[in-house]
């Protein structure tokens, strides 16, 4: 299963198992896919048919939409909604003219619409008139741009196109606290200290703001450079709330806040478990990149805290405040 196409398979399809094996088929048996699949004709021999096999079954279990070059707007809405429901998601398009868009740029205008969601709009290249169309959490652009590329592909991330994700490995070393691994993990609320509960609770008559997650984390400032770095972060404490993101310290069973991003100003959240020493941190730990107007921000934590921080924030950008 550690080879790209498999982990792609379990990104897209988790415990898809027939997806795997029509996967294993064509890249063990190119001729047996292609009778089975395609009638019996004969394709020239090419190393890119296991990714046209990934799609073509990915097509088939629902999870992709393939979509003619020059499909209709609302046709194209339609397929998106088999993949996503959603309920009046569409609205903002009654202002457009409609017949008057190409495919390519409808789909741009979608995904930037679709990403106010938390949700990517992918398209998986396999050099033909279609469009072969995903929607996944955004969290889950990461890894998937950087499995394809490894197998040699291309992912086209329509309304996000521009979004750069420089591919990181965080050496953290484990000498420089003692050998262990790091504590990194959710905290139950309740062992907020008092203080910052009681701000929250002052804060929460104001902005109706709430504590969602509190997580021991190993933390960065916006834009440090943390290739290769030797010693635990300059952020150890992180606290979701349902308005801000706070990046702490905990001092003498005290809570300090070194900064925070409010929730809607997030533009993306990017979480990979590979780039992270497995011997620096507890099993479902990786490396989640925070990406706001001021740049880049760095966090080791749970796999959890990416995906709730996610849903917040698609939830906030669904509803931005009117003022801050």
């Amino acid at each position: 299963m550690d080879h790209p196409l498999f982990q792609i398979c379990e990104l897209l399809a988790p415990s898809d198992a027939a997806l795997s094996t029509t996967v294993r088929l064509a890249m063990e048996d190119p001729q047996g896919w292609v009778e089975r699949y395609r009638g019996g004709r004969i394709l020239e021999a090419s190393v890119d048919l296991p990714w046209i096999a990934l799609v073509d079954g990915l097509g088939r279990a629902g999870r992709v939409a393939e979509l003619n070059w020059k499909e209709h707007p609302l046709e194209i809405m339609a397929w998106l909604d088999r993949l996503v429901p959603a309920v009046d998601r569409w609205r903002w398009t009654e202002s457009l003219e409609l017949d008057a868009l190409d495919t390519e740029a409808f789909l741009d205008q979608a995904g930037e619409r679709l990403r106010r969601e938390g949700l990517a709009l992918l398209g998986l290249d396999i050099d033909s008139d279609s469009y072969p169309l995903a929607l996944v959490p955004e969290t889950l652009v990461g890894p998937l741009r950087a499995l394809v590329t490894e197998v040699g592909q291309v992912l086209i991330w329509f309304g996000g196109r521009n979004m750069t994700l420089p591919q990181l490995r965080v050496e953290l070393n484990p000498a420089t606290w003692g050998g262990a691994p790091l504590a990194v993990g959710a905290l139950p609320l309740h062992e907020l200290p008092p203080r910052f509960s009681a701000y929250l609770d002052e804060m929460g008559d104001v902005w109706d703001e709430r504590a969602v997650a509190y997580e021991a984390v190993v933390g960065w400032t916006v834009n440090q450079d943390v290739a290769g770095v030797g010693h635990p972060g300059t952020v150890d404490r992180a606290l979701l709330s349902s308005r801000e993101f706070y990046f702490c310290v905990e001092q003498g069973g005290q809570l300090h806040v070194r900064f925070s991003f409010l929730l809607h100003a997030i533009e993306l959240v990017v979480f990979d478990p590979a780039p992270v020493d497995a011997r620096s941190v507890p099993a479902g730990s990786g490396l989640m990149q925070i990406f706001t107007p001021s740049g880049r921000t760095l966090m080791v934590c749970s796999s959890g805290l990416a995906d709730t921080l996610q849903r917040e924030v698609a939830r906030a950008r669904q509803n931005p405040p009117l003022e801050d």
